[in-house]
């Protein structure tokens, strides 16, 4: 999994690991819940064998995800686990990425990553502010 935050419409494979002492079949069962649900829980993976699931955030936001891990479906409250994590929209991450670079004294490319949010959203004053900064330097 790729630490939060991260980009809108970059792809977060979620992978659950889980052990039983019995070796008996492990299912798992992903949830989400954030901005593209409407802040309600929806289900993203149904029960099955996969231990996996593949996520392509295009709305950003705070979510939670969640995944259950059971021996078999209908064994009653299975095991779960849940976490936090934040999506940016492009131009946010293209700031963040900017006053990375610019942090570690690479002003040239500090500028490219402001220039390209204030091309993806030219509303984004933090990567104004930031680009003029660099400018006056």
């Amino acid at each position: 999994m790729k630490e939060s935050p991260q980009m809108a419409k970059t792809q977060i494979n979620w992978t659950a690991a889980a052990s039983n002492p019995r070796k008996e079949v492990l299912f798992y069962n992903f949830n989400l819940n954030g901005p593209s649900t409407n802040y309600t829980w929806e289900n993203v993976q149904n029960w099955s064998t996969q231990n996996w699931w593949y996520w392509h955030p295009t709305e950003p936001g705070n979510y939670t995800i969640e995944v259950q891990v059971s021996y078999g479906t209908n064994n009653g409250i299975p095991d779960s686990r849940s976490t936090n994590y934040a999506i940016f929209p492009f131009s946010e991450a293209g700031t963040l990425t900017g006053l990375n670079l610019y942090k570690m004294g690479q002003y040239d490319e500090a500028i490219k990553a402001y220039d390209k949010a204030i091309e993806i959203n030219p509303q984004e004053s933090d990567a104004w502010n930031n680009r003029r900064e660099l400018d006056k330097n």
